[in-house]
């Protein structure tokens, strides 16, 4: 009887745990950026306000609701529906758990479908990393995530990404928010391509500018030269999740239900180090909002 009254006292627990978790990032979610002259005074108040609980209720919903879930999904519709191969993925798991504290891990990949974003590292990665704990922080389009009312926006903030909007610059406050990851040594991912490609070369950007500043976006590039200690940036490529969820010509989706049968494969890359470029350019490198012509060399890499 005594057992039996601490398991359910023990459950209890662990469901007002998430509840509360539940509530702190639906009030948490971040605004999005609809052009109104208040949005600066929105945002500022967010950042004030914002992660009012301890981490452990966050967790706990983000487990049970979000992280754990997704993974499973992923584990089984790309690993049993889907073939998958990979290589180098125990280099990417071991500097998501055992890399220097307070060093930031940066991946960038190539963005081919919707689903890049958490099918890919869900099915490559141990379940370790599913731990919302250690998982990565990354941004998606504030007008497809934060913009359809606050339960949505709860779900994409629960899921550990920020909004971010399209055309904005790269000195946007909601890129500001994903540098404070950076400095704080979380894992940080960008997709540097900034939105869908399928088919054809990495990028896309439309001419003259794919020749005069290439095909990727420079906020990357502006994460890595502000950190104020060096960030460990880890490339990867991958191939067939564009097969999962392929697109029409005008970007629309042509199914909601992702096809099965295709082979995914993925890449993981050796780390960049930048350490050469910080030590030689120490005195021109800004740690802050301000970005000087001379950081350019960075923020295009």
């Amino acid at each position: 009887m005594a057992l039996r009254r601490a398991v359910q006292l023990a459950g209890l627990g662990a469901g007002a745990t998430v509840a509360v978790g539940v509530a702190g990032l639906c009030l948490d979610a971040p605004p999005a950026d609809d052009g109104s002259p208040d949005y600066l005074a929105k945002h500022a108040q967010h950042v004030a306000t914002r992660d009012r609980l301890p981490a452990v209720f966050y967790s706990a919903a983000r487990s049970t609701f979000l992280f754990y879930p997704a993974t499973l999904v992923a584990k089984v519709y790309l690993g049993a529906l889907n073939s998958f191969s990979m290589q180098n993925e125990d280099a990417l798991a071991k500097w998501i758990l055992a890399r220097p504290r307070h060093r930031s891990l940066i991946t960038v990949t190539n963005h081919s479908s919707t689903v890049d974003d958490p099918a890919l590292f869900a099915r490559m990665l141990p379940w370790a990393c599913a731990n919302p704990r250690v998982s990565r922080w990354g941004l998606c389009s504030q007008e497809y995530c934060y913009t359809k009312g606050p339960l949505l926006s709860a779900v994409f903030y629960g899921s550990k990404t920020l909004p971010i909007k399209r055309g904005a610059g790269i000195d946007h406050p909601m890129l500001h928010d994903l540098f404070k990851k950076v400095q704080m040594g979380e894992w940080v991912h960008v997709f540097p391509e900034g939105k869908i490609v399928q088919g054809g070369h990495l990028g896309q950007r439309d001419e003259p500018m794919q020749t005069k500043i290439g095909g990727l976006k420079w906020g990357v590039g502006k994460l890595i030269a502000r950190a104020e200690e060096t960030p460990i940036v880890v490339p990867i490529y991958h191939l067939g999740l564009d097969a999962v969820m392929p697109q029409n010509a005008n970007h629309k989706l042509k199914s909601m239900i992702p096809t099965t049968g295709n082979h995914v494969h993925v890449r993981v890359g050796e780390p960049i180090y930048f350490d050469d470029l910080f030590e030689k350019y120490a005195k021109d490198r800004v740690q802050g909002a301000e970005v000087r012509p001379k950081l350019h060399f960075l923020m295009a890499c």
